[in-house]
């Protein structure tokens, strides 16, 4: 009986079960979708290097990430008791010979290269690859052991790109014999080995690309099995590992093949912390609506109520009908939003993919995960439903004389006066003055923000009577007398309005905060852009460019400064014992000045720091890399380098973006000549004279000074406005959660003008039969939607702007970015109107509604 009760009950108010049911869904789908795409993205990475690194254990690369070392090492690995076998590697990245002209990287929202801009030619020695790596030959042949011929295999996918069959010459760049021309003897499946660099490769002998690459008998890296039974144990191959590093010495590491996949799900932590948070957020709303409906619903039933208890219904029977409708809601609503989520999260694992700089094929959603989402839509339904429930119980058997009952709007006034502004002041005074551990800061930072959005809706009772008389002259323009009506109307129903208002404020508000954490971001990469990026050009290559082309640049009459850069990789070792991969720019001093410009937080002068960079031995860093890692002017941090580990002084902090999520600190060119044994440069800044046009010098450099270099020149706007595309890629995941909570905050506006053209029904058909037209009732409706919009503008703008700061602060604390906030005032001002637009919508079906109302039947009911 009880669950026919319910049923019939959901039944007769389809339209509010639907939308409440659709609160439901949109909120557990974007926790859904943020779940999927982290996972996704996850698996994608850990796939990617399980798959690649084949059947190997353990990998043997140098401590100083990205070095090479002498071959000789492989026989001293091979013979290690344990070791099964062992295989050398090698890879030269260079460029087609035919992709050369107009070739540039192409870097994703993670400051990655995109996968496949450039070429690799690996060396591999098939013979010891043998059961480490499995080579699916698809036509032509293999490479024989030993083979030392210009000879390679394709990737049967890459070659079908390039039109390019067995037996034909693929010619390729290099930097020791410029163009030269590979014999494609045979083409492998894209799978195992071949997904790396999403298949844009080659495989040829060891030797080869010793050769083309001007590394002598040097290698990147060497792949081993041991024995099944150090294998087998987890403990035992760490064992293993750690004894084998420490008879190869401190120069090299010895690591899994998968924790190259955890460096990558590292550096992504933040950023899928972020998107969880904002998941959260619209189920969070989404409370709010399922709240008021069931609240509207106990008011419409009292009279029924009153009758069931009449007739012997005890007050846990009762509550146990309104939670059965909760249940059944919560279900229902649950399992299509784990549906919608997973078609949202196929569009954001592009995104996603782009960030991490990984190809995500596919949207993975573990079983666990999704019944967790169900669970979690389920209880929040459960809990928002509980209040009412309990007020249901509450009602007497003597209440059925009534047909409606009556809210007591005077609680939620007291609520307000008493637990709002004290809510509010507390949540603002711990996230800007009480200092967290990073483990936890996430965690209570995240449930501060909460408690200040539960504050902000507290006090919406207190000040709506207030904001609504401010109002109310622009309602009376726009609507005339029907806006007074309209704008009164929310003072009658306080919780109702409250809950609605807060709805649209948290959307509000985290449009406001998204934008305004996006605009501080962007100005300072702005800034950053404008100082520390200098110059009018850049001139890159695919290959190492060697140091003299900088006099034959500043030979040219319409060049007047040029500067060189470089970077290779490292690793940070801090007093703290941080240990992490990281990059060393190397710069030359004296030259630095010229083009570029530093934003100095902490340390001497521009030129005092060139100066000390010039006595070799130190270094600054960013602002971030100092945050994450608790440094300061003077500490001194180790690196890891070709001639061991070495001391650095750190001399200055400023702003710096260049790295992405990966650390960075900047030194000397010479000390990068002389502990990283790196004489080449990878980039020259260029500053034009007056009145120089970039064309034609671009021209003259790629096609004169770069004949046989394969230059490549890229103007200063061009690449900055690169930096703000993927700047604007980063976020463009949370605009979409933020646009989630929007739709949230829409369908909560819709409901409650239901319920309240559903309650006023029959004053509806009073106003009516005194000759209020359909359109004035339609005015009206839409005048109560504007005062709402209003409030909720004002609201949302102003703790927007509080939480546009709080997520910068947040930043500095998680994720060791130190970013100027700044007052978000235009997304302050879109978003005020943005409030307006969407009340306005959200209304207009309940105001065509209630203007079709019919007058005979509207006076008759109950």
């Amino acid at each position: 009986m009880p669950w026919l009760m319910v049923l019939r009950n959901l039944r007769a108010r389809w339209v509010r079960t639907v939308l409440t049911a659709a609160g439901i869904v949109v909120g557990v789908a974007a926790i859904v979708a943020v779940n999927a795409t982290n996972n996704s993205t996850i698996n994608s990475i850990n796939r990617f290097f399980d798959e690649a690194a084949g059947q190997s254990d353990l990998v043997v690369q140098t401590a100083a990430a990205g070095e090479r070392f002498d071959e000789s090492v492989l026989a001293t690995v091979r013979r290690y008791p344990g070791v099964v076998a062992a295989a050398p590697g090698i890879v030269g990245i260079t460029i087609p010979a035919d992709e050369a002209d107009g070739w540039e990287e192409q870097y994703g929202a993670g400051g990655n290269i995109v996968p496949g801009t450039n070429f690799w030619l690996m060396g591999r020695d098939l013979a010891a690859d043998e059961g480490i790596h499995t080579y699916s030959l698809v036509d032509g042949r293999l490479l024989n052991s030993n083979e030392t011929a210009y000879n390679m295999v394709l990737i049967e996918d890459y070659a079908e790109d390039k039109g390019i069959e067995v037996g034909e010459d693929f010619a390729i760049l290099t930097p020791t014999s410029g163009v030269v021309e590979l014999r494609v003897v045979g083409l492998i499946a894209k799978e195992e080995i071949g997904i790396s660099n999403e298949g844009v490769l080659g495989i040829t002998a060891v030797p080869v690309v010793q050769e083309l690459f001007g590394a002598a008998s040097d290698i990147d890296q060497i792949e081993l099995i041991v024995e099944d039974e150090i294998s087998s144990s987890t403990a035992e191959l760490d064992a293993f590992r750690e004894a084998l590093a420490t008879r190869l010495g401190p120069e090299f590491e010895v690591k899994r093949p998968a924790s190259r996949g955890e460096l990558v799900t590292d550096s992504l932590a933040s950023y899928q912390q972020g998107l969880n948070f904002f998941s959260v957020v619209s189920l969070f709303v989404g409370s709010f609506l399922i709240y008021n409906a069931f609240a509207m619903t106990v008011v419409e039933r009292t009279r029924e109520i009153g009758m069931l208890r009449a007739v012997g219904t005890t007050q846990r029977q009762i509550i146990k009908i309104v939670l059965t409708e909760a249940l059944l809601l919560g279900i229902a609503g649950s399992v299509l939003g784990v549906g919608f989520g997973l078609l949202l999260a196929r569009g954001l694992v592009i995104t996603m993919g782009n960030f991490a700089g990984q190809t995500v094929n596919e949207v993975t959603a573990t079983p666990q995960s999704m019944l967790l989402s169900i669970l979690v839509g389920v209880i929040v339904t459960l809990v928002a439903a509980t209040i009412p429930a309990l007020q249901a119980a509450r009602i007497s058997p003597l209440q059925a004389l009534r047909v409606q009952g009556n809210v007591d709007e005077r609680r939620w006034l007291m609520l307000g006066l008493k637990f709002g502004p004290l809510t509010v002041a507390a949540a603002i005074l711990i996230l800007y003055y009480v200092p967290f551990r990073q483990s936890v800061a996430f965690y209570i930072g995240s449930g501060m923000i909460f408690v200040l959005l539960l504050g902000a809706t507290l006090c919406i009772p207190v000040l709506a009577n207030g904001l609504e008389r401010v109002i109310r002259p622009f309602t009376n323009l726009i609507f005339g007398n029907e806006g007074r009506l309209g704008s009164s109307n929310i003072n009658r129903a306080r919780g109702r309005t409250a809950l609605t208002v807060a709805a649209l404020m948290v959307g509000i508000s985290m449009v406001v905060g998204i934008n305004g954490l996006t605009s501080s971001f962007e100005q300072d990469i702005e800034q950053w852009l404008n100082s520390a990026l200098g110059g009018d050009l850049f001139v890159r290559s695919p290959l190492p460019m060697q140091p003299d082309l900088e006099a034959r640049l500043l030979a040219l009459p319409e060049v007047t400064a040029v500067t060189a850069s470089r970077i290779v990789a490292s690793r940070l070792l801090t007093s703290d014992g941080d240990d992490e991969f990281a990059l060393f720019v190397g710069i030359d001093p004296e030259t630095y000045e010229t083009v570029r410009d530093l934003r100095i937080q902490e340390g001497p002068t521009l030129p005092e720091i060139m100066t000390r960079l010039q006595q070799g031995d130190a270094l600054y860093v960013g602002a971030d890399v100092a945050n994450k890692f608790g440094l300061a002017v003077g500490e001194v941090v180790t690196l890891e380098t070709r001639r061991g580990r070495r001391d650095f002084e750190i001399i200055a902090i400023v702003m710096d973006f260049g790295a992405g999520e990966t650390p960075s600190v900047t030194g000397s060119m010479g000390d990068m000549r002389r502990y990283f044994g790196v004489n080449d440069v990878s980039s020259f800044a260029v500053t034009l004279a007056d009145g120089a046009e970039l064309e034609p010098v671009a021209d003259v450099i790629e096609n004169q000074l770069g004949r046989g270099q394969n230059l490549s020149v890229e103007g200063k706007a061009s690449f900055e406005a690169k930096i703000r595309e993927i700047t604007s890629e980063a976020f463009s995941l949370f605009d979409v959660l933020g646009l989630i909570g929007l739709v949230v905050a829409a369908l909560g506006v819709i409901n409650t003008m239901l319920m309240n053209v559903l309650e006023r029904t029959r004053e509806l058909g009073g106003l009516r039969s005194l000759g209020m037209s359909r359109r004035q009732v339609r005015r009206m409706i839409l005048a109560e939607a504007t005062t709402m919009g209003f409030i909720g503008a004002v609201f949302g703008v102003s703790f927007g702007a509080v939480l546009s700061d709080v997520f910068i602060i947040g930043l500095r604390s998680i994720g060791g970015f130190v970013i100027e906030s700044q007052v978000p005032v235009v997304p302050m001002i879109y978003s005020f109107f943005l409030a307006y637009l969407v009340a306005m919508l959200a209304a207009w079906y309940p105001a065509v509604r209630a203007s079709q109302v019919n007058i005979i039947s509207a006076i008759k009911n109950e």
